[in-house]
């Protein structure tokens, strides 16, 4: 890493995760950082709502060098603005935003039993373009390089 010798990995986040505050929350692709330090916060805390299976107090290190040199390569490309809080969605295959709504394709029955107030709508996380719930949010360092490789075709 780049920084080495000069500052600790922690204190890199921290400042990464300064700078997007200081853009007015304007520039998405630093919300990586604000994300990892609440993570990391939660891990070292040991907090029973921690919930990334992928960074470890064993990993961290390895993980944070990950995060640093794909936010290099995220910086020397050409990605939309909103990048990061954009989804893939796998049934339309794209790059496409998605929200947390009432589940939209469910079949008669369960939409007469709902109508009947005899179950409760389900929620899930919806592709805004074609309705599918297989969306793929761009989290994870492997998410990002599948969406990079698809906007490069």
């Amino acid at each position: 890493m780049a920084l080495e010798g000069h500052l600790t990995q922690d204190e890199a986040v921290n400042l990464l995760a300064e700078i997007y505050s200081c853009t007015n929350y304007d520039y998405g692709i630093f919300s990586i950082w604000t994300d990892l330090q609440d993570e990391l916060q939660l891990l070292e805390n040991e907090d029973p709502y921690y919930c990334n299976p992928e960074l470890t107090k064993a990993n961290k290190s390895v993980y944070i060098d990950k995060q640093l040199r794909h936010f290099i390569i995220l910086l020397n490309s050409e990605i939309p603005h909103n990048f990061v809080h954009l989804s893939f969605c796998e049934e339309c295959n794209k790059l496409v935003k998605a929200t947390w709504q009432r589940k939209s394709r469910i079949s008669r029955y369960r939409r007469l039993m709902q109508l009947l107030r005899l179950i409760e709508p389900a929620y899930c996380t919806e592709c805004m373009v074609c309705g599918s719930t297989h969306v793929i949010r761009l989290h994870t360092v492997e998410a990002r390089e599948k969406a990079l490789k698809m906007l490069q075709k």
